[in-house]
């Protein structure tokens, strides 16, 4: 069964990107399931800091509102460039 349901999603789409970037919704099925946001490392290093701030702002009301149906969400950072470990 999912639990990213249209009225979850709907209400997700309905906060403005502050800034232009990808953001995954996956939808893990263990128990409990949870949901991750994953971002990309590849757009977030040539964020300026104040895009940076924006980026985490969304994350988080996006957290927010998923949690709010009683659902567990992490944030969850992808290294997807060769020799990178860490967010800068």
């Amino acid at each position: 069964m999912a639990i990213y349901t249209p009225k979850i999603k709907a209400q997700v789409q309905s906060i403005p990107i502050p800034v232009e970037f990808t953001v995954d919704i996956v939808e893990y099925d263990f128990v409990p399931p949870y949901i991750g946001l994953r971002f990309y490392e590849s757009q977030w290093r040539y964020f300026s800091e104040s895009e940076r701030l924006k980026a985490i702002v969304y994350l988080t009301k996006i957290k927010e509102v998923i949690q709010a149906h009683g659902i567990n969400v992490t944030i969850d950072p992808v290294y997807d460039m060769p020799g990178v470990q860490q967010l800068g």
